[in-house]
């Protein structure tokens, strides 16, 4: 399989689970999760969800925000392969990306997590992250 079409059978493969999960229903009261990678998730908020104890709702945040950065990643290194397959590169783990995540954001806590990732790419691409 190409990775044309492997792109195309991912992309369909997000967008089927998408469609799916957006079934679910939602009970008034309920706490939820309406976007991630907004301005609304800053360096503060990847902080609290660290330090928050197993099974609190900040802990949700942790895991997402991670997901939301490997995702970014994934599409940054799958741009590049289009554009010269040389270019791709290895992506950091989870712990990597949370130890990067750490690191960062006690420098910076008030910046928003989406204006972080072209530095994030940069040192993925330099081997700084693993």
């Amino acid at each position: 399989m190409s990775i044309k079409h492997q792109f195309a059978a991912a992309i369909f493969a997000a967008a089927a689970f998408a469609t799916s999960t957006a079934a679910n229903a939602i009970n008034p009261g309920d706490e939820v999760v309406v976007g991630v990678g907004t301005y609304d998730d800053s360096c503060e908020s990847w902080i609290a969800a660290r330090v928050a104890p197993q099974g609190h709702a900040h802990k949700a945040d942790q895991y997402l925000i991670t997901s939301w950065v490997q995702g970014y990643l994934s599409g940054a290194n799958m741009e590049s392969m289009f554009i010269d397959l040389k270019k791709a590169t290895a992506l950091p783990s989870v712990a990597g990306i949370s130890a990067w995540l750490d690191k960062t954001c006690q420098s910076e806590p008030h910046i928003p997590i989406v204006l972080l990732m072209d530095k994030l790419l940069k040192d993925v691409r330099s081997a700084a992250v693993r």
